[in-house]
This record gives C-alpha cells, sequence and structure tokens, in this order.
C-alpha cells in the first residue's frame, strides 16, 4: 500500500458550497495501470467521505495528486 496526497475542489449538487480541500489516503499502486480510472476513483472517494462530512451529495475534481 502507497499513500497518495491530492488537492481537490468540490460544488455541492445543490450549490449551496463549495471549495477547496486535502485528502490524504492509501491505494494499491498495483491495481491501477490507467491513470485516468485511479482519479475518478479517487474522486468518488473523496465524494463520498463529503457526503458523510457535511451530509450533502458533491461533485468533486482532482486537481492535483502525488
Amino acid at each position: 500500500m502507497k499513500k497518495v496526497f491530492v488537492s481537490y475542489h468540490f460544488t455541492t449538487k445543490d450549490g449551496e458550497f463549495n471549495g477547496f480541500g486535502n485528502y490524504v489516503g492509501k491505494f494499491d499502486a498495483e491495481g491501477y495501470d490507467d491513470i485516468a480510472k485511479f482519479i475518478l476513483e479517487l474522486q468518488d472517494v473523496i465524494a463520498n467521505e463529503l457526503l458523510h462530512k457535511i451530509e450533502k451529495e458533491c461533485q468533486v475534481k482532482v486537481l492535483y495528486f502525488r
């Protein structure tokens, strides 16, 4: 397992909130041959965490990761 650091922008689907954030997580580097799929999955994971934190559905865009 490797760590990933992500900077992202989010907007709630109702347009009430938007902003920037950072996410630190772990991933299995062996399971990702396609970088686009990796980024899309990161966006889904972050959106799910935001759903639990602010209780609103969000659209997330990854700006930077390493």
